[in-house]
């Protein structure tokens, strides 16, 4: 039986893809468990199904130290989801105040940018603003960092 514990990463499958999640309650009696899609961000909280989530090696949960976030603009109302499964990352939220932009996350073992912009564009897409913060427990304390090529 796998154990899933509060605030570690997971391997969770969202539609097509697998994001790393962060785990953060104990497994209920009716096999669900609370999951932030981007660790560290408190809006990215879902009850998620138990199957299919899989815990991370230790080993592999220490490389993940960066919370990788992104502005997306797009010409048209429709988000193309595609692009979440190209760039590992998941929809952090719609921004509510202006049509067709969204925030995306990802996290990433460096600082280094991992946005595809040139895939993006080709979607009709322009990323607005890229930020890169550090996680040093996967709290909700995180921290911005300088954002490297």
């Amino acid at each position: 039986m796998k154990t899933l514990k509060p605030f570690e990463l997971a391997l969770v499958p969202i539609g097509d893809a697998t994001i790393i999640g962060q785990i953060m309650s104990k497994p209920t009696p009716e096999g669900t468990i609370m999951v932030r899609r981007v660790p560290g961000i408190a809006g990215t909280l879902e009850e998620l199904p138990i199957s299919g989530i899989e815990p991370m090696i230790p080993s592999n949960q220490k490389k993940f130290k960066y919370l990788h976030v992104a502005t997306i603009g797009s010409f048209f109302k429709l988000f193309p989801d595609d692009m979440l499964r190209y760039d590992s990352c998941s929809i952090i939220e719609k921004v509510v105040r202006e049509p067709n932009v969204w925030i995306v996350g990802k996290l990433t073992s460096n600082r280094k940018n991992p946005w595809t912009e040139d895939r993006w564009n080709s979607f009709t897409c322009s990323i607005r603003k890229a930020k890169c913060f550090l996680l040093d427990r996967l709290t909700d304390e995180i921290k911005e960092v300088k954002l490297t090529k």
